[in-house]
């Protein structure tokens, strides 16, 4: 969620066959994206490096990429299943604001892409939005924006 950009949903129903480490995608079905459109995510280094480490090769590709344990599997694992771990693992840790959801890892990605000069337009890709104007609006309501990048520039 963090460098790709999916949301949990999403995430929980990859099938090893639709990441392509060879190209440094992973495949986004139609079928369950939310906007209905079958597109791919390049993965960032980080992604990369953590799913190559993850050995991959040889296993079923049909197996879900998260499945139990979260480990590759034959069968998914159920979005509550993953929000009632996270909020555990929250608990663990000691934190305990309600804003932290597993969703906000998406979030947190973008805003630190952003932050890191990601331009809007790499950042309108990865997030899979049909418009720029969609992009500056999600941006805007995590509270990025343009005027912000161009405050702490000089030319």
């Amino acid at each position: 969620m963090y460098y790709a950009f999916l949301r949990p949903s999403e995430l929980l129903q990859i099938r090893l066959k639709h990441v392509d480490l060879q190209n440094r995608k992973i495949i986004v079905l139609s079928s369950i994206s939310k906007n209905k459109k079958q597109q791919a995510v390049t993965l960032a280094k980080p992604l990369y490096e953590l799913l190559k480490g993850m050995k991959l090769e040889g296993l079923n590709e049909s197996y879900f990429l998260f499945g139990r344990g979260l480990r590759p599997g034959p069968t998914g694992l159920h979005r509550n299943r993953v929000s009632d771990r996270h909020r555990e693992v929250l608990r663990l840790c000691g934190i305990t604001d309600s804003m932290v959801t597993l969703y906000s890892w998406k979030h947190t990605g973008v805003v630190r892409a952003f932050q890191a000069g990601l331009n809007i337009k790499l950042l309108q890709e990865l997030l899979r939005h049909h418009s720029l104007e969609m992009t500056d609006i999600y941006l805007k309501s995590l509270g990025l924006t343009i005027n912000k990048e161009v405050e702490e520039k000089s030319w």
